[in-house]
Order: structure tokens, then C-alpha cells, then sequence
């Protein structure tokens, strides 16, 4: 007869959160003996995260991770190491 009838009508709604990443809001880096060898060096940190996930943070230094707190601080005391040093601060909510 042509004629269509819509017998049902589903709707569906799909809500997704997104997250977003945490924050460094500072890093700070200092040397006592500026760039002379050995020196004593004093690095801290700040850290938010604006949906308030629980974080934890690594300070890798030369390749080697500590865990640190994610608002916090960290002393190398009498460094002897030369060349190219890399001091890599990472916060997660992984």
C-alpha cells in the first residue's frame, strides 16, 4: 500500500567526560656553585590538576626516576657529575 509506519523510536544520549591533564605550575632549579663542579643543587616544584585526580609525579634525573611528592622539593647534595645532565619533572594521573 506505500505507506511506512515507524513502529518505535529509540533515542540515545551519550555523555562523555573528558579529563584534563595535570598541571606544572612551576620548576625551579638552583646550583649553588653555578655551573662549577661539585655543587649542591636544589630543584622544587608545584603541581595542579583541575579535575582534583590524584597524581603521582617522577623527577628522572639522567635517565633514573625517583618518585617525589607532586608539590615538593629535591636535593643533590655535592654533585660531581659533568657534561650534559637532563632533569626531566613528569606529572601523571595515569
Amino acid at each position: 500500500d506505500g505507506i511506512n509506519t515507524v513502529t518505535s523510536l529509540q533515542r540515545v544520549f551519550v555523555f562523555e567526560r573528558t579529563f584534563s591533564a595535570p598541571q606544572i605550575l612551576t620548576f625551579n632549579f638552583d646550583s649553588s656553585n653555578g655551573q662549577e663542579l661539585p655543587t649542591n643543587l636544589q630543584l622544587d616544584w608545584t603541581t595542579s590538576h583541575p579535575d582534583d585526580l590524584a597524581m603521582s609525579c617522577t623527577l628522572r634525573i639522567n635517565g633514573v626516576n625517583n618518585a617525589v611528592d607532586c608539590n615538593g622539593d629535591y636535593e643533590l647534595n655535592n654533585f660531581v657529575t659533568p657534561g650534559v645532565n637532563v632533569f626531566t619533572f613528569i606529572a601523571s594521573d595515569g
